[in-house]
């Protein structure tokens, strides 16, 4: 039962902390964090949403979850747009316009907007980790102290959710169509934890902001 009410009720709620020390610090924050920090409040509407959709009125919410996958993708793009330091970031603009192409795409012909939508999130996936894999190298090969540094909590955070989520994205269909409820209860226990823990390091991450 605890470990039910972990996934369904203590980490959706956890979401309020990292939104609340934003709030609070939003003044300092740098453009690309303040991404983040809408992310955060985009993900706790809809997640909101989404179960009052499913809970009470007894309704499938996954087209709701196709449209947040578009959504989070092309947040999490650009907040790297803004973290990297590049000249050129029309790249950026490309790789989002391709990534919604790819969603609408997916809803359209390949996994119905009543599915889960695991291919898009496949494909969000792997661009998140190498966006990340990317700051880590950039990171390394400078002098900076890496605990002392907002974005080092922010990619941090990216970086262990999805590539900890990589394999459950790819078989989540499977999952919920095949496995019993108590297996399933495991592997949601398993995503629950590293949003957690996302949501932890991005709050670490507000609080180290500084002006």
């Amino acid at each position: 039962m605890f470990w039910k009410q972990f996934s369904s009720i203590i980490v959706p709620l956890f979401i309020l902390v990292p939104i609340a020390i934003g709030m609070i610090r939003y003044k300092v924050l740098p453009l690309n964090l303040k991404i983040i920090w809408y992310y955060l409040l985009v993900t706790a509407v809809i997640n909101t949403v989404a179960t009052i959709i499913g809970r009470v009125f007894h309704s499938n919410n996954m087209p709701l979850f196709h449209l947040f996958t578009l959504i989070e993708g092309l947040m999490l793009i650009a907040f790297y747009r803004h973290l990297f330091k590049e000249d050129k970031k029309k790249w950026f603009l490309y790789l989002q316009i391709a990534f919604a192409v790819f969603c609408i795409l997916n809803a359209l012909f390949f996994q119905s907007i009543y599915l889960y939508s695991s291919y898009t999130r496949y494909v969000e996936s792997i661009v998140c980790i190498l966006f990340a894999l990317k700051y880590f190298a950039q990171l390394a090969q400078s002098d900076n102290k890496p605990l002392k540094i907002p974005d080092f909590y922010f990619s941090t955070g990216v970086f262990l959710y999805f590539s900890g989520s990589f394999i459950l994205f790819i078989f989540s269909n499977f999952i919920l169509q095949k496995l019993s409820a108590s297996t399933m209860l495991i592997f949601w226990t398993g995503h629950s934890s590293l949003v957690l823990l996302m949501y932890v390091l991005f709050s670490i991450g507000f609080i180290k902001c500084k002006k």
